[in-house]
């Protein structure tokens, strides 16, 4: 009788885990089409930073449809732009920033806020504004027996005034098919307030067998909200490139090579620097070791 009982224990086993293979089975089965934005998944519905250098940018925008076979009829998206989802990412990263910097302030007693550390404060993002950008088409169709469809998203990118944090954010509005949590595709265009074009730019150098005084007009170009870089140059005299980041109190600190792939090359150190959001202009005193020998640059970025 035990032995019995143990193999109807087994056989019971069994039977159970086959309805419960045939009902995994069926839900997969089951799983319902739905439309989403590739790019929204790869960024996880956060802003994707694209360049604002040169007259206009244009972006290619994917819609597709995610099924467990290939779609056999048509299926429809709308895009459209939703302001309240750039309402809810400003609080929500106005939220952390201050948070980072009363985190920062209790971790020591020696931290103030004028710390070139100190964590800077949230720069709100800026709707982008309609006369900066064209959309080919909102309403895109994915025919039959393919998953994707296409829309070209340009931008004037030229015409942008120094300094904006603009962003386009994008979204699947309706749909024929369910929409994914894949949805939300911010367009992130950053215009720092140092990039661009410097007119009265003033520099020294001093090193080996220079004692040179010279003017010139440099153009930055943004790498990321708070650093520019001169993508030719050290200080405008030798080839070769310089990074200008742009602490919270208003310090700067340099890196400078032989390129970008080679940043710090020079080992650059900031003697003395200052600079004003506001006007866009910054003054750096910093030195550079090249072949043994050291140069030190004294560079005025006057608009």
């Amino acid at each position: 009788m035990k032995n019995l009982r143990l193999k109807d224990f087994r056989i019971f086993l069994f039977a159970s885990s086959m309805v419960m293979m045939q009902s995994c089975v069926k839900d997969n089965y089951a799983t319902p089409s739905a439309m989403e934005l590739p790019l929204a998944a790869q960024y996880s519905n956060k802003p994707y930073q694209l360049g604002s250098s040169g007259d206009s940018i244009t972006t290619r925008i994917s819609i597709n449809v995610a099924s467990a076979a290939i779609p056999t009829t048509v299926n429809t998206a709308t895009l459209g732009i939703e302001p309240e989802w750039l309402n809810w990412y400003n609080a929500q990263q106005t939220a952390l920033a201050t948070k980072a910097q009363q985190d920062y302030l209790a971790a020591s007693a020696l931290h103030r806020d004028n710390d070139s550390d100190f964590p800077y404060a949230w720069t709100p993002m800026e709707l982008l504004p309609d006369s900066l950008y064209t959309v080919s088409s909102y309403n895109l169709s994915v025919p039959a027996s393919e998953r994707m469809a296409y829309a070209d998203v340009v931008v004037k990118t030229g015409k942008f005034e120094r300094g904006h944090n603009y962003v386009l954010p994008l979204t699947i509005k309706k749909s024929s098919l369910i929409i994914s949590s894949w949805r939300h595709l911010p367009l992130w265009f950053v215009s720092s307030a140092f990039g661009g074009k410097y007119s009265k730019f003033q520099g020294t150098l001093v090193g080996g067998a220079y004692n040179e005084h010279y003017s010139d007009v440099l153009t930055l170009t943004t790498i990321d909200q708070h650093t520019v870089a001169d993508t030719l140059t050290v200080g405008d005299f030798f080839n070769g490139y310089t990074e200008y980041h742009f602490n919270a109190n208003g310090s700067v600190s340099v890196r400078a090579g032989s390129s970008s792939s080679s940043p710090d090359d020079f080992d650059a150190v900031v003697e003395e620097s200052n600079s004003n959001a506001a006007t866009g202009e910054f003054y750096v005193k910093f030195s550079i070791k090249w072949s043994g020998t050291s140069y030190t640059f004294t560079v005025n970025f006057n608009r």
